[in-house]
């Protein structure tokens, strides 16, 4: 039977210990224990270190009844929680928390209130969901006249209808392109350019994870590539680039090209879209940390040969006098015919 399900052959057992309680009115969970669904749309991104938490706080009631039942604010003192906690690995959207009640000390039979919220952390890239969940927790005595929560209902707050407890995050990713640029007119745009990007690990980024990426030509053919978060070389030519399209946001990076003789070298990051869109502005090949907003850096190196002028000065004497005795045999043509 699935959770949250009506169980009506409970709730004869519950009705039986407090001679009040409704069936349509309950919701069969593992008794005492409030079941907690999280979920993160991982989807093909690198998933960051992260546990999620939720808070647990007690609902100011007076005077209330529910179900024939008195209500009560919630007793926090004794609640046992677990967390949901992802890695880089993890492909599975779907974890479980829990909630557990079975160690309060509750002082009469009835319903406890209770909100349950998830806490708002500082992973970058997710979004915390903020939600909140209004928790009744129906405690009744059991063989030993123990008080024991029993049943618990959960809902969203402001609304009625029974729910289960679902936190969704969104895991935001943002992309970072490298394109090559060769220019003058003794550059070789043929010429393979070699380059280093490094993906620094952290607390949410371990060494060695991968990340996908993209090579493109310049005929927009596409040769996916895996980066690992660490060092990675890769080549670009004339009008090729490296993309990736799924950063996370907050890994801090570099992009270095190594130095050729011959060449002037120049660089540019667009820090607010994807290149040739903004005002790109210049790149010292120096650390960034991605945000929410596409980079895109465009190398540029430059070679230019200058016109040999001693070749030119050299024949310009011979080409003056040719020029003269060419003229002269003209003037005397002319003359002649005179």
């Amino acid at each position: 039977m699935k959770k949250y399900s009506f169980l009506v052959s409970g709730l004869a057992l519950m009705m039986l210990a407090t001679g009040t309680v409704k069936a349509e009115t309950a919701s069969q969970m593992t008794e005492g224990v409030l079941s907690i669904e999280k979920v993160v749309n991982i989807g093909e991104s690198l998933m960051p270190n992260a546990e999620f938490t939720f808070d647990v706080e007690s609902v100011n009631v007076a005077g209330e009844t529910k179900d024939n039942l008195a209500v009560y604010s919630g007793i926090v003192e004794g609640i046992e929680k677990t967390s949901a906690s992802y890695t880089n690995g993890d492909k599975t959207e779907s974890k479980n928390a829990s909630i557990n009640f079975n160690g309060v000390k509750f002082s009469n039979v009835g319903i406890y209130r209770y909100k349950v919220t998830e806490k708002q952390g500082m992973v970058p890239g997710v979004t915390y969901d903020k939600t909140s969940y209004i928790i009744d927790v129906y405690v009744v005595k059991n063989e030993q006249e123990s008080l024991v929560p029993k049943y618990i209902v959960s809902y969203q707050e402001n609304q009625k209808e029974k729910k289960p407890v679902q936190f969704n995050n969104q895991l935001k990713t943002t992309s970072l392109t490298v394109k090559k640029s060769v220019t003058g007119n003794a550059g070789d745009k043929n010429k393979d350019f070699g380059f280093t990007i490094t993906l620094k690990a952290d607390q949410f980024y371990k060494e060695s994870e991968k990340i996908s990426a993209k090579l493109v030509d310049k005929r927009g053919s596409i040769t996916e590539r895996q980066l690992l978060v660490g060092v990675n070389k890769f080549t670009l030519k004339d009008g090729e680039s490296l993309s990736i399209d799924k950063l996370p946001i907050g890994i801090t990076y570099k992009v270095e090209e190594d130095v050729v003789e011959g060449y002037q070298q120049t660089a540019t990051i667009d820090k607010d879209g994807m290149a040739g869109t903004a005002t790109p502005e210049a790149y010292n090949f120096t650390e960034q940390v991605s945000d929410d907003t596409p980079d895109a850096i465009v190398v540029t190196n430059n070679k230019n040969i200058d016109t040999p002028t001693g070749v030119a000065m050299t024949i310009a004497p011979y080409a003056v006098m040719t020029l003269v005795g060419i003229g002269g045999v003209l003037y005397f043509v002319k003359n002649k015919k005179a």
